[in-house]
């Protein structure tokens, strides 16, 4: 059955039309139309790699495609020419035959017609002076393969600096999140992110890509427990389609249960220190879980990451992470309710009035007065690190080290180290 009467574009792209770019396209342009090219990919049902993710596989790389479908590779689909039929074959044989030969076309043709979809909608946002350079000169046709005008798209006019990719960097690492929305924001960021780098052939390891969404994840403080049990997990069971799937899960109960400080019962500073230090406690006796600090090293950056010798530290000077946390967090957290309790002493207000009368003479006195201590308090923290300041992990773990990194510094002797989330008292 042919398909060439189809029209992909009404029935299933998500986008269209794409936005018409006025003159030579640059970087955002073709990055933003890009997206809108896979989400129409994505749209058009088939079942090719794996069948979950449309015909993605012809805009993305083969290993970027491994990271969505792994152990599915897209293998775009050939043409199988002539129809042979065996004489000898049975009725039965040459009706099996008919079915998946029509199969194997009908897959062809419909991966023909998505490639000549897109790139007409290609051809409609662009000048056409910007894709002649790759265009036929014989057949006038420009190349079926939608990738490759897409490659010499962002090779000719959508270049990236590795100054502006380090910028971008720089801007996801310090991305503000608010638990109360969608945790995808974190995730759309950092996938963007991966595939500027990549764009720009910088491309990070599925590693790296993890622990950028790791040290974002690691700023919100909600997600402690979470983010141990991530740590907990094989090297091989931490990819990024697990860690969406475990912070994804681990946002939706947040959502689910609803919970604030003041419904779990944190109504004092002492109620806070007590039933912290409790879970801190029981969590170590049930979980005496201590990575090697091999296994957070992070791998070399990108070429636009300036690469600095990285020292590491032996793996007996390393002292049990959660008992470390444990100890800070009873520190930090008494701090805190000595300088509640000293505010308290210090805080106060009085009035005074009084009248007296004579024979010869009368008088009225009123007075007022208000007095008012203020100190500041450290916040309670988790570990510190000589980079990123107070965070969720040590100077020795990290896994994101600064030119200047020192892995010795702590809480007590920071070494000239990030100040971050840092406020001591004065």
């Amino acid at each position: 059955m042919s398909t060439s009467n189809i029209n992909l574009n009404e029935l299933y792209f998500e986008y269209k039309v794409l936005p018409r770019i006025v003159g030579e396209p640059t970087f955002n342009h073709l990055h933003e139309i890009l997206k809108q090219l896979k989400a129409n990919t994505c749209a058009v049902p088939c079942t090719l790699g794996g069948g979950a993710n449309g015909y993605l596989g012809m805009l993305v790389t083969p290993l970027k495609y491994a990271t969505i479908a792994p152990g599915t590779p897209f293998v775009a689909p050939q043409m199988p020419g002539a129809l042979l039929i065996n004489p000898t074959d049975t009725q039965y044989q040459i009706a099996i035959t008919k079915t998946l030969y029509d199969t194997a076309l009908r897959e062809h043709q419909t991966y023909i017609l998505m490639q000549r979809a897109l790139i007409s909608l290609i051809q409609k946002c662009i000048d056409p002076k910007y894709t002649n350079a790759v265009r036929n000169r014989t057949t006038g046709q420009l190349p079926a393969d939608i990738r490759l005008i897409m490659t010499h798209l962002f090779t000719t006019y959508g270049k990236i600096t590795e100054h502006e990719l380090q910028e971008k960097y720089d801007e996801t690492l310090k991305l503000t999140y608010d638990v109360s929305e969608p945790i995808d924001t974190i995730f759309n960021a950092v996938e963007d992110l991966c595939e500027v780098a990549e764009l720009a052939d910088s491309a990070y390891t599925p590693k790296q890509q993890v622990h950028i969404g790791y040290i974002i994840i690691s700023k919100q403080r909600i997600f402690r427990a979470d983010i141990r049990k991530w740590m907990r997990k094989s090297a091989l069971d931490k990819t990024w389609t697990n860690f969406v799937d475990h912070f994804r899960t681990a946002h939706q109960e947040l959502r689910d249960t609803d919970a604030t400080v003041d419904e779990l019962g944190y109504h004092s500073a002492n109620a806070i220190v007590e039933q912290i230090v409790e879970r801190l406690r029981e969590e170590e006796e049930n979980n005496d879980v201590s990575l090697p600090p091999q296994q957070h090293i992070m791998e070399p950056p990108p070429q636009h990451q300036p690469t600095q010798p990285v020292a590491i530290p032996q793996a007996n000077a390393v002292v049990n992470p959660n008992m470390a946390m444990l100890e800070q967090m009873m520190t930090n957290m008494t701090t805190m309710v000595d300088n509640m309790q000293n505010n308290n002493a210090y805080q106060g207000r009085g009035y005074g009035r009084g009248r007296g009368r004579g024979r010869n003479q009368f008088g009225r006195g009123r007075g007022r007065g208000r007095g008012r201590y203020q100190q500041r308090q450290r916040t309670s923290g988790g570990q510190y690190c000589h980079t990123h300041g107070n965070c969720a992990h040590t100077s020795a773990e990290c896994e994101t080290r600064g030119p200047e990194h020192n892995p010795d510094a702590t809480f007590a002797n920071r070494l000239g180290g990030s100040n971050n989330g840092c406020f001591w008292e004065e």
